[in-house]
């Protein structure tokens, strides 16, 4: 603090109870306040860091099914461009998924219209054709 320089911090500290509770601790040089002139604040962060942990841990079970399932996958935004896929639908397709990220919904899915993707989308217990990176259709 004898640099003038403001400090934030968040640590783990154990209350009486015998709980875990993280703190987020933020402290500033008082403007001609001399040595002693400190201001802080102290807040209980823990409830945003069970948060943060849960979000974590639930985007990495998303991950891991995403990218381990059988079946062909793939993340579109609202315009129906495929944002994410996994490698069971680039060996569907026998697209890379580097090139699968660069295709329209519709361009894979013979006889779809931009205009018919979200029929495509709420329909998944129909068959589709594809259309693979070779031309054929499976």
């Amino acid at each position: 603090m004898t640099t003038g320089v403001d400090f934030d911090i968040e640590f783990r500290v154990v209350r009486p109870t015998g709980e875990i509770a993280w703190v987020h601790a933020h402290a500033s040089k008082v403007p001609d306040g001399g040595d002693a002139g400190l201001v802080g604040t102290l807040e209980d962060i823990t409830s945003r860091r069970a948060a943060e942990h849960a979000l974590q841990e639930a985007e990495t079970l998303f991950r891991t099914v995403f990218e381990s399932s059988p079946v062909g996958m793939a993340l579109l935004d609202h315009d129906g461009c495929i944002v994410r896929a996994n490698h069971a639908l680039s060996e569907l397709t026998g697209f890379s998924i580097d090139d699968l990220t660069t295709k329209v919904l519709n361009s894979l899915v013979e006889g779809t219209t931009a205009a018919a993707i979200a029929d495509v989308v709420n329909k998944t217990s129909e068959d589709r054709r594809i259309l693979r990176a070779d031309g054929s259709i499976r």
